[in-house]
């Protein structure tokens, strides 16, 4: 009985290392259809903010990643079919603070917010959302001209409910309406910023003010 008490506890302590290990590492997911020049800006912004990256790929994207020279020293974890039924990924995702999806095209999109979990894939993804990591994503799909101004309510919130379940979705859209060149960010530059992420320069300087508003509105800080 002792022993095994013991063995929790020793099992416990080494998870609790684990997750203290594991703080700053991120999985970036290789997919199809990719806009690398906003792949990379956000990938820069995670490794200066100390993260370890490691990759797995959908099979036949492999080669289309090399430009991404940040990415020339991650891990390969595993390389996935999207015509493969769901895989249990609870044990790879533990590892990771952050899961980055490099693109999702809408009939993925919906399945994810209709809980439509049919290959590995998808079932990579909602593992990151149940355990409750911080999951971000691409899409070509949802980046439209504003002029369309009903489709741009319906993407609007559409993107609003996959917030709401934890994922968090980037576009060029909003990347090119967010990018602050100043040196010094106060609170004037960013009070009227709703939504995010901000796109600043590397060594900006942002006040402690700005940086209280950014924190309680959830809007994630990326730098380039």
């Amino acid at each position: 009985m002792e022993d095994h008490i013991v063995e929790i506890i020793v099992n416990e302590v080494i998870r609790r290392i684990k997750v203290l290990i594991n703080t700053h590492k991120g999985l970036v997911i290789c997919t199809e259809n990719t806009d690398i020049e906003v792949l990379e800006i956000f990938i820069n912004s995670m490794e200066a903010q100390g993260f370890i990256l490691d990759c797995i790929y959908v099979k036949g994207t492999e080669d289309k990643f090399k430009e991404i020279t940040c990415l020339d020293n991650a891990r390969i974890i595993k390389v996935i079919e999207k015509n493969k039924p769901v895989f249990d990924f609870k044990e790879i995702v533990e590892e990771y603070e952050v899961l980055m999806v490099s693109n999702l095209g809408l009939s993925e999109i919906d399945s994810i917010k209709e809980l439509r979990i049919e290959n590995e894939f998808l079932s990579l993804i909602y593992e990151g959302l149940k355990q409750g990591k911080k999951v971000y994503s691409l899409s070509k799909d949802i980046e439209i001209n504003p002029v369309n101004k009903g489709l741009v309510k319906k993407i609007k919130k559409l993107i609003g409910q996959l917030d709401e379940l934890g994922l968090k979705m980037i576009t060029r859209t909003k990347q090119e309406n967010i990018v602050l060149e100043k040196d010094v960010i106060t609170i004037a530059d960013v009070n009227n910023i709703e939504t995010g992420p901000i796109l600043l320069k590397r060594n900006a300087v942002i006040t402690s003010p700005a940086r209280d508003y950014l924190k309680e509105a959830g809007i994630e800080i990326l730098r380039r």
